[in-house]
């Protein structure tokens, strides 16, 4: 018998941040890597996925999972966002 690992992904996540600025957009995919402020305080997080649209200064509600690239370490993968009216 041969045994098989599936990867376990992490569970969703919503996290409310204002994107404070793009380190990179393919402007054909929409891929993004961003860096974003939450209201926990301390370091920007890194976030990675299809921002199509988003600017700095948007309060952006992210839908999405953490992980762990193995380069660039902590990174949160957005499966989806809105824009947040202040």
């Amino acid at each position: 018998m041969v045994a098989v690992t599936v990867p376990v992904r992490a569970p969703l996540a919503v996290v409310e941040a204002v994107l404070e600025r793009l380190t990179y957009v393919n402007e054909e995919t929409g891929y993004t890597v961003a860096r974003v402020a939450t209201d926990r305080g301390g370091d920007l997080s890194t976030v990675v996925g299809a921002l199509l649209g988003a600017q700095p200064g948007e309060s952006l509600r992210l839908h999405g999972r953490w992980s762990s690239h193995p380069k660039y370490g902590r990174q949160f993968e957005v499966d989806s966002y809105t824009t947040v009216l202040p």
